[in-house]
């Protein structure tokens, strides 16, 4: 590891102060604003379970109620695999000034009236008021803007994993991924050559420029708040003090077969939950439409048995109605596999 080395400006040479994290400053002595490139910290989340833990959580869920009976016992697993996804994490600082117009409110206490009747005539009695707010006008207003934030950018296409792509209005908005939308996980690590393990880093595919414009949009969000009651506003703000780092966040995969069809069930690594999988679901509407069928083939077969050997054409050719029988016998057989394979496609459990 290479220590310190002192950084200069491009303008005019000078010293800059940088704090590990920064990507950008002012110079102090001449006002420059510089980016550096090379300032982003990795951080490592480890994870908190291994192979063995992961494996455990999916027997427990192949042991669940909603799931096929005998599942555990036929699934065939794979050996989990474990993957450090990338997050880009930004702070900022936002400042600026709100202009707009503050409306004015009065509370009148006005009365209600209610209809009696008496002497079969209708009367009025105001005999109860309610407070009702009426707009007076407007006054000119501004308001100071000082917002700290920070936000998580998910660096990498998670598709492949079986996670569905996060978007900015959807960030981190799953149940049980303990890295959410603002803060970071506890527990972090500075990343070096020992700390992924047995598990693989995922390289980002998001370049560092879109994940800084993506946080600013989100900064600017938060800056709109501070005017969000005002009308016929403007606002003027500047971002400021951003801080980048890259947190690689554990997730466990775990393959398995089951019924000679694939499942897979994505872990969370620091929390154990699973966040993500298909598994096989009870076949409960099959085993009754099997019965159904089963019980009208069984009613309608002395029927149709008795019509081809009672056919003139037929009469004495035991052969040929042995024949029928089996050619209505495999197209039962392979109505009820087709009935199997779509029920056991559509009854899987989406977690």
């Amino acid at each position: 590891m290479t220590g310190p080395r002192a950084l200069s400006c491009p303008a005019c040479g000078g010293l800059l102060d940088f704090r590990e994290g920064d990507v950008e400053g002012s110079c102090r002595h001449c006002g420059t604003r510089v980016r550096r490139t090379d300032a982003v910290v990795r951080l490592l989340r480890p994870s908190a379970m291994d192979g063995t833990g992961a494996l455990r959580a999916v027997r427990r869920l192949l042991e669940g109620p909603s799931i096929r009976r005998g599942a555990l016992s036929r699934a065939r697993v794979a050996r989990p695999r474990l993957f450090y996804v990338p997050f880009w994490h930004v702070s900022a600082q936002v400042t600026g000034f709100a202009f707009g117009l503050e409306p004015v409110w009065e509370e009148q206490e006005l009365p209600v009236a209610t209809d009696t009747e008496q002497g079969g005539d209708n009367m009025s009695v105001f005999g109860k008021t309610r407070t009702v707010r009426i707009r007076k006008g407007a006054k000119a207003v501004s308001r100071e803007i000082r917002v700290f934030g920070s936000v998580n950018v998910s660096a990498a296409d998670l598709e492949p994993l079986g996670i569905p792509s996060m978007g900015e209005d959807a960030q981190l908005s799953m149940t049980g991924l303990e890295i959410q939308r603002n803060e970071l996980p506890e527990g972090l690590e500075v990343l070096d050559s020992r700390s992924a393990g047995e598990g693989v880093l995922v390289d980002p595919s998001m370049p560092l420029s879109q994940a800084v414009a993506s946080a600013d949009r989100y900064f600017e969000r938060l800056a709109g708040g501070s005017a969000r009651a005002l009308e016929q506003r403007w606002t003027w703000h500047a971002i400021t003090c951003r801080r980048v780092r890259l947190v690689f966040y554990p997730l466990w995969v775990v393959d398995f077969q089951c019924g000679g069809s694939p499942y897979r069930a994505v872990l969370d690594g620091a929390s154990g939950k699973v966040i993500r999988g298909i598994l096989p679901g009870r076949r409960r509407d099959i085993n009754i439409l099997a019965s159904i069928v089963a019980a009208l083939w069984a009613a309608c077969l002395p029927f149709v048995l008795s019509s081809l050997d009672g056919g003139s054409a037929l009469r004495g050719c035991g052969s040929v109605t042995l024949l029928a029988g089996a050619m209505l016998g495999l197209g039962t057989w392979k109505l009820m596999d087709m009935l199997d394979s779509v029920s056991r496609k559509g009854s899987d459990v989406v977690v």
